[in-house]
């Protein structure tokens, strides 16, 4: 990969998730850093750098400043694995973020919106234009849905989920530790970005974290098939 040339940034944040990509790519060459591996492939023209990255959002803020100090970022595409909110999702299914806000931040009392950062917009949207150009071709077993996605330091479930205020869950379709922060940084840096969840837990019906470990294999290879399906 040439100096400053631009390049498209695949991370996600489990090395499982990383793992279930790799079988769809013809990797050019593997690099080790004090970033983790990074590995490089070109489809067509585009440039693709991917690796793993890291949980929750001051991680992730940090993870993202290093990795644009020394790539020239063209889009940024995040991948992982969410707890559904919405009754109309399955597990496996996958939500295509049309925006994204955080639970966990909260100054309605200087007249912004619920999850809204100062100095930021009411909800961080996605690359439209990409994904108006690269319609997904394949017919999948699961869903494909957009909407909401909700971001923070909590990882949810039926234990602590009465402490999200009840209307930013109504909006939401799903909800992860990373993708508040991917959102925010890309928004900071003028990045594009497209965020992709596929669910491996019910939020409301089931033990999220147990549950989450007994679908990540399945989720984590839906997730890879339609992310490959986009940038194919």
């Amino acid at each position: 990969m040439k100096a400053n040339e631009a390049i498209n940034l695949i991370f996600v944040a489990m090395q499982e998730e990383l793992d279930s990509i790799l079988p769809f790519l013809h990797v050019e060459d593997i690099k080790k850093s004090n970033l983790g591996k990074m590995y490089s492939f070109s489809i067509g023209k585009e440039k693709f750098l991917m690796m793993t990255g890291k949980i929750g959002k001051v991680a992730t803020g940090f993870f993202l400043g290093r990795i644009s100090e020394r790539y020239k970022i063209k889009r940024i595409f995040n991948i992982g694995t969410s707890g559904a909110l919405n009754a109309s999702l399955k597990i496996g299914d996958v939500v295509l973020a049309k925006d994204v806000i955080y639970y966990d931040v909260d100054v309605e009392d200087f007249g912004y919106d619920k999850g809204q950062v100062p100095s930021c917009p009411a909800s961080f949207t996605m690359d439209e234009e990409y994904l108006s150009l690269h319609p997904l071709k394949e017919k999948y077993s699961f869903q494909i849905k957009r909407g909401r996605v909700i971001s923070g330091d909590t990882f949810l479930t039926r234990r602590n989920i009465d402490k999200v205020d009840k209307d930013i869950l109504k909006s939401a379709l799903c909800c992860d530790m990373e993708s508040g922060a991917v959102s925010q940084c890309t928004f900071l840096m003028h990045i594009p970005v497209i965020i992709l969840r596929t669910i491996s837990d019910h939020i409301f019906k089931e033990d999220g974290g147990e549950n989450m470990n007994k679908n990540l294999k399945m989720a984590c290879e839906n997730g890879a098939k339609v992310l490959f399906d986009l940038i194919s």
